[in-house]
């Protein structure tokens, strides 16, 4: 397609591919096909018009705004360059450079796992090998990649206009020789006197307590917010841990309050920080002993970070203390761990029960109800459908079924090669609600303690009860207690809970009575949305965004 481009006074028409290279929850980046003098460029489509028209007056700003700074070596920061228009004059994107050659998201080495190299993590990218601690080389690289990162940022900071907000591993481009791209620059926040325009949303487990207290208050973000999420980030690329996790917590910081990883961060639980008699290491092969190895002066600038409420060290500072020891004529290597770490994945869990009524008035729903689960479970393993590519390392699905009795078809587990989704057949028996409800709670707290026994951070646990039906038998008794039981889990913040009525003739009271409201309605034939809008929805408690309503998404599908 054509389009038009207007810049730095200049207007000229370009077309781009077909097929996007990339894409994200605002638009599509394309390749541009003509003209050739700007075949290193890219652009960046909006999917709606209500995106574009949030974003034109930004971006008129940044390009005349840009950073002082001629492109580096090492360095890419992929400003907007031109506003794109469309042959009726609607603005629908814009043109940047593009991200260095070969580029991957950095999650590629933001942990280290015992016994696997990066090249069998990921197959495809062989040449990420010379990033393990196994290379004599690794670290020295790690080193070099997060100064190039580092740099970059100093120069937008340096403006004294844009904040990053979101930044950590997943949104920074790097090629394997250590070549670093920043993208989706116009998300930023600008604040240039009368010029203020909002950035996003940043991710709980990078962002520090000061700015989540700025933000509360509906204040606009300081470059604070930047300089604790690049420290979260360096330290996860040279330990491969996340300094608010990978360990015990013992009283009185071993409750549901102190599950997460954001909510460690608001008490300052940071593994040797000033709460460290509150804290046990678990097992002797420890991701945190890497912390010990690392030089003083970056020791200095992690402790500064995460001991601190607002000295944080600035990018400039990581810049010339990384630099400096770069280029020592020796670099120690951390230490090698022998044997195999009891809990190779240490990502935060979300965990997530389904509990289906397979009772003998589902018979007409079952097989509708079974290949939307199949499709459910096959997206969350391939990273599809509404799942980021890294669900699959932190949701956990556990899948119960009832009639007359309470079988549990699938214990708490990530959704694997190995995680296959249930077949479910519809009996002619009753409907046991009360005592399906109970076996979930049970099998929530069990979890959650198994969690807490290993170290592992967790998001609010969900409940999902699926049913068309009344309980049968109908005991007042045993309702009242069950709702008592899921009324005070939900006010005490222990799970979430959500139940979904199938059909027309489902007691919408009854439901809403025990779900406390949090209820949704759907046709027989809308499984594959209710998955859609569940698979969403985890997919965002996944990355930290807690929602005590999560399905609220259903109401599109409500009859």
């Amino acid at each position: 397609m054509q389009y038009l481009a207007i810049g730095h006074g200049k207007k000229f028409s370009i077309e781009i591919e077909d097929k996007p290279i990339s894409g994200g929850g605002q638009g599509n980046i394309y390749r541009i096909s003509y003209p050739d003098e700007i075949s290193d460029c890219c652009v960046k489509l909006y999917k709606t018009e209500k995106h574009a028209k949030e974003n034109e007056n930004r971006l008129k700003y940044m390009i005349n705004n840009r950073p002082d700074y001629t492109e580096m070596q090492k360095i890419r920061i992929c400003w907007p360059d031109y506003l794109l228009y469309s042959k009726n004059k609607i603005f629908v994107g814009y043109i940047m450079p593009l991200a260095f050659n070969e580029s991957r998201d950095l999650k590629i080495i933001e942990t280290y796992t015992f016994n696997q190299t990066i090249a069998q993590k990921y197959p495809k990218y062989k040449n990420w090998n010379k990033f393990d601690y196994s290379n004599k080389d690794g670290f020295k690289r790690r080193l070099q990649m997060i100064k190039n990162w580092a740099l970059a940022v100093d120069i937008i900071h340096k403006t004294k206009k844009y904040v990053l907000i979101d930044i950590k591993p997943e949104n920074v481009l790097a090629s394997d020789g250590g070549l670093i791209s920043i993208v989706d620059t116009d998300s930023f926040q600008i604040i240039d006197g009368h010029n203020i325009f909002k950035g996003p949303v940043a991710t709980p487990e990078y962002f520090a307590k000061l700015a989540k207290q700025i933000q509360q208050q509906g204040a606009l973000q300081t470059t604070y917010c930047d300089m604790f999420a690049l420290g979260v980030s360096f330290y996860k690329i040279l330990t491969g841990t996340h300094p608010f996790a990978g360990f015990k917590l013992l009283p009185p910081y071993d409750t549901d309050e102190y599950c997460n990883i954001a909510s460690h961060i608001d008490a300052g639980l940071f593994a040797f920080g000033n709460k460290r008699q509150y804290i046990e290491f678990l097992n002797d092969i420890n991701l945190h002993k890497r912390f010990l190895d690392l030089p003083p002066q970056i020791k200095t600038l992690f402790l500064r970070t995460f001991n601190s409420t607002t000295g944080y060290p600035n990018a400039e500072e990581w810049v010339n203390v990384l630099d400096a020891y770069i280029h020592k004529s020796a670099i120690k290597q951390p230490r090698k761990f022998i044997g195999d770490l009891p809990l190779a994945n240490t990502e935060a869990r979300c965990l997530c029960i389904l509990i289906f009524d397979v009772s003998g008035s589902m018979s007409t729903s079952i097989d509708v109800m079974n290949e939307a689960l199949g499709t459910f479970v096959e997206n969350l393993w391939l990273g599809k459908g509404g799942f980021c590519a890294n669900s699959k390392e932190s949701v956990e699905l556990g899948i119960i079924q009832f009639d007359s009795k309470v079988s549990i078809v699938r214990l708490p587990h990530l959704v694997t090669s190995i995680f296959d989704a249930p077949n479910l057949q519809a009996n002619n028996g009753k409907t046991n609600t009360t005592a399906a409800l109970d076996t979930a709670i049970n099998m929530v707290e069990c979890r959650k303690n198994q969690f807490k026994k290993v170290g592992l951070p967790y998001y609010r646990p969900w409940i999902v009860l699926i049913t068309d039906g009344n309980p049968d038998p109908y005991n007042e008794h045993e309702i009242c207690r069950v709702a008592s039981k899921m009324f005070d889990g939900v006010k005490n913040k222990k799970f979430i809970f959500n139940v979904i009525g199938i059909g027309k003739r489902v007691d919408e009271a009854f439901l809403k009575y025990i779900s406390s409201d949090n209820y949704k309605r759907i046709s027989r034939k809308n499984f594959s949305s209710m998955f859609q809008t569940l698979s969403c929805s985890l997919n965002t408690m996944s990355k930290g965004f807690d929602n005590d309503n999560p399905l609220d998404g259903l109401d599109d599908i409500v009859l």
